[in-house]
């Protein structure tokens, strides 16, 4: 087998500017830069405006400012500061996004930490899924642990996984009452984990081994095989022990 050849050439737009795609060692944006083609490098920083029309593929990608991929986005590490739009699938090993971010397509990751906004038009599958603000899943949600703290709407067809917490921030749902705001909740049509605790959760049906359906909780039926509690402050319309 041939041996790959060592790149040590680097990609660097500074101010305003454009390049080819291709393969590089480390690319770097200072301003507002366009990349034209698929691109590969170890590693991608971002700061101001980028814009790569094709893949990009890299072992970092740092975006900070505004950053657009037109294609697909394979990398260890995807960190957004600022606004991110992947038109594409997004698959990485540890995903930040303090922000916001739009993907076209579906996320795979082993951990995604959401901080700030994200909408994902296709699936979301993680080992780790932590949410601190909102997110409007197209498809499935599916995460070993899944922990949303919620501090704007959140929205996924359906959610599945082996730990599931669901939690309201009081402060911001005061606000969020006082001034007419939309309301901050989680809605999903079918929800399904071993533990599941919720709140402030709209669902046709949550299903579980230990169930607890905490306040603020509308759930048209809900079936457990162990344990189930529901507040006084929501509401279930069917209830069936399996």
């Amino acid at each position: 087998m041939e041996a790959q050849p060592i790149i040590t050439n680097d990609l660097s737009i500074s101010g305003a500017g454009s390049a080819d795609g291709g393969r590089y060692r480390n690319a770097r944006i200072n301003g507002n830069g366009r990349i034209d083609g698929d691109l590969e490098c170890r590693s991608f920083k971002s700061a101001g405006h980028s814009h790569v029309y094709g893949n990009l593929a890299a072992q970092e990608v740092i975006l900070r400012g505004s950053g657009s991929v037109a294609g697909n986005v394979r990398s260890e590490l995807l960190s957004v500061s600022g606004n991110g739009e992947f038109r594409g699938d997004v698959a990485a090993g540890l995903v930040k996004v303090n922000g916001s971010a739009g993907i076209g397509g579906s996320l795979t990751a082993d951990t995604a930490v959401i901080r700030g906004s994200v909408q994902i038009n296709g699936d979301c599958e993680a080992e780790k899924f932590e949410a601190y603000g909102g997110f409007e899943v197209g498809g499935l949600l599916n995460a070993g642990m899944i922990d949303i703290r919620l501090f704007g709407p959140c929205r996924a067809r359906e959610i599945g996984g082996e730990s599931i917490r669901v939690n309201k921030n009081g402060f911001l749902n005061s606000l969020a009452s006082l001034f007419g705001s939309k309301r901050i909740s989680l809605e999903a049509g079918t929800i399904e984990g071993d533990v599941i605790y919720l709140e402030h959760t709209f669902a046709s049906v949550v299903r579980g081994r230990d169930v607890k359906i905490g306040p603020g909780c509308e759930i048209g039926r809900v079936e457990y095989t162990n344990t189930l509690y529901v507040d006084i402050d929501s509401t279930v319309a069917q209830r069936q022990q399996l």
